[in-house]
Parts: structure tokens; sequence; C-alpha cells
């Protein structure tokens, strides 16, 4: 299985951004997808209110803190993120 040909190709809008969370915690490259699909409509909204380097740094800490509940991510190393586990329990 090749991560480039996995990641570039097969996010479409067909798949849930349910299904993209629970395939992250076990191949968190696919957590990018959520990225493409949100960053731009959330830059904009926050960009219009706070202005743009703001946005910037407000999306990357938005998408950081939602990769890092995802994936159990932390600045100290990775953990089994609560949403992985929650989602293996049913």
């Amino acid at each position: 299985m090749s991560a480039s040909s996995d990641v570039a190709g097969p996010h479409t809008r067909q798949e849930t951004d349910a299904a993209l969370i629970q395939r992250s915690c076990d191949e968190p490259e696919h957590f990018a997808a959520l990225f493409d699909r949100y960053a731009a409509e959330i830059h904009g909204y926050i960009a219009r209110r706070l202005g743009r380097e703001t946005a910037d740094d407000l999306v990357a800490e938005t998408f950081l803190a939602a990769f890092g509940s995802v994936s159990g991510t932390t600045r100290t190393g990775p953990t089994r993120g609560p949403g992985c586990t929650a989602s293996r329990r049913t």
C-alpha cells in the first residue's frame, strides 16, 4: 500500500468526516483530508473578523488540537486518543 496514492486521491466528499476520523486512528495521514475540506472556510471566517495573521494562527491551532484529540498526539509524545478508543468500543 503506497501512502502517496492512498492519501492523495481517495478522499471524496462521499467519505464522511466520521469515516476519515476513524481511518486516521490507524493511519494519521488521513486526517489531512479534513484539513483540506475545512481549513479555507474556517480561515475565511476568522480572517473576516480578526484579520489574516490571526486566522493563520488560529486555524493551525484548531487543527492541531483536533488532530491531537483524535490521535492522542501531545507535545510529550503519542498516546491513544479518546476518539479512537471510544470508536473501538462500539
